[in-house]
């Protein structure tokens, strides 16, 4: 049996462009410069409090068994300010640095000696994925693979990073179909109908667009890996290859919207794949650390039991 690793869980402030920011960390108490650093950025009007209470211990186990830094950070006014065009929050009309905000995190653990600067992955839910989707296409180099929950691709009238780098990483997707605010099948994200946030492509489109930007332009075979006849839903898996080197993209397609955001147990991520699984969250594997080391792996998930936070 693998021994359990102390942590310390800690609030702390940082200050980037004379800001004080504020986030939540949870790490081993020993140091170890070789650890990985998780990023967990929480949905609107949410907190780090809020994402860290209703996904534990899916990610603080990434401290306590695996040895990584995990970093809950905390979006101005509950919000970020993320790259598409239609949204108008504080975030965004007082000017804050999100991407400043997180590469500055990042720096402080790695000057501090506590994380391997190789080994920086992003997770983020809801708005919080937007962010996380913003941070992949501006500074993708900083960056050893992603994880976006319940975002999606916005249209590209939508979409206006401020740079746009095309630097290949692991990529998982996570998406319900019965997803209320942000529609599976693409469209208008809103908080159910109300308070529209732009265009977005559809779950599988998205995970053909990440596929493509890590060089995978071949359609992927989907094969079934679970059915739930009781609640009517099933799990796929397709998987995409390019060069000899398999992505996962794996997409789950739960028959209602997930209510928490917990990983789901699954196969370990060695290529792009879509998954349907028709239980809770609560699959460590896809966001552990090993399963996101391929350089040009992506994965998209969707899951049963998500809380929607607004969008």
């Amino acid at each position: 049996m693998a021994q359990t690793i102390e942590t310390t869980t800690a609030e702390r402030t940082i200050l980037v462009a004379g800001r004080e920011r504020r986030y939540l960390v949870t790490k081993p108490s020993a140091p170890n410069s070789a650890a990985p650093l998780v990023l967990v950025l929480h949905g609107s009007n949410q907190t780090p409090q809020i994402i860290r209470g209703f996904t534990e211990p899916s990610f603080d186990t990434l401290a306590s068994s695996d040895g990584a830094v995990v970093v809950y950070p905390e979006g101005y006014k509950k919000h970020w300010n993320d790259a598409r065009l239609s949204t108008n929050f504080a975030a965004r009309t007082e000017g804050f640095d999100d991407v400043a905000f997180l590469r500055a995190i990042i720096d402080e653990f790695v000057s501090a000696g506590t994380v391997d600067a190789t080994r920086v992955f992003a997770v983020g839910y809801s708005l919080g994925g937007q962010m996380v989707n913003r941070l992949a296409h501006e500074v993708p180099e900083i960056l050893a693979g992603i994880a976006i929950i319940s975002a999606t691709q916005p249209a590209a009238e939508n979409f206006k990073p401020d740079k746009d780098t095309v630097h290949p990483m692991p990529v998982l997707l996570i998406h319900g179909t019965k997803d209320p605010n942000v529609p599976y099948e693409g469209g208008m994200a809103s908080l159910l109908g109300f308070r529209p946030r732009g265009l977005g492509l559809s779950a599988p489109a998205t995970a053909k667009y990440w596929a493509e930007r890590n060089g995978m332009h071949s359609e992927g075979a989907t094969v079934v890996i679970a059915v739930d006849g009781g609640r009517g839903t099933t799990v796929d898996r397709t998987d995409f290859a390019a060069g000899g080197s398999p992505l996962g993209n794996a997409v789950h397609y739960p028959r209602r919207r997930p209510r928490d955001p917990r990983p789901q147990s699954g196969p370990p991520n060695n290529g792009p794949h879509i998954e349907r699984n028709p239980r809770g969250r609560r699959d460590r594997a896809l966001l552990r650390t090993s399963s996101l080391t391929h350089p040009d792996a992506t994965s998209m998930r969707s899951g049963s039991r998500l809380k929607r936070p607004f969008t």
